[in-house]
């Protein structure tokens, strides 16, 4: 049992992958309160954990997904589109604090989001969908 879900954590790495990052970014997410602080008007909506929780559930997921051996096309099209949708996102606000509010260190959390992006679109594009 513990060698199959070992093998199918290999055999699935680029899901393990995607885990680890929503997981790490949601608890960055959590533990900082104030990553966003520019618009101050929304800076306790851009802030909250509520949404920091649902990825990292999502995050979770991807592990449970690549960690069993029934696969669907419906649960992972929608864990790969929350978490491309919830990065891009978190692009574009820090893009946005780096424009706008002057953070030029924002400038690296944007250009790592726009990549994940790019890493989920190639896994939705090369995963196997005739499982």
């Amino acid at each position: 049992m513990i060698k199959q879900t070992i093998h199918n954590l290999f055999k699935n790495s680029w899901y393990v992958i995607l885990g680890i990052s929503n997981c790490l970014v949601s608890y960055d997410l959590l533990t900082n309160e104030h990553f966003f602080f520019w618009p101050p008007q929304f800076r306790n909506l851009m802030n909250d954990d509520r949404a920091d929780w649902i990825f990292l559930i999502i995050g979770i997921a991807f592990f449970i997904y690549a960690a069993i051996n029934r696969h669907s096309n419906w649960i992972i099209t929608f864990l790969l589109a929350v978490s491309a949708a919830f990065y891009t996102l978190l692009g574009f606000l820090a893009w946005e604090h780096m424009q706008f509010a002057g953070v030029s260190s924002m400038g690296v959390t944007a250009s790592l989001c726009f990549v994940m992006v790019l890493v989920i679109l190639n896994v939705a594009r090369n995963r196997d969908t005739h499982r």
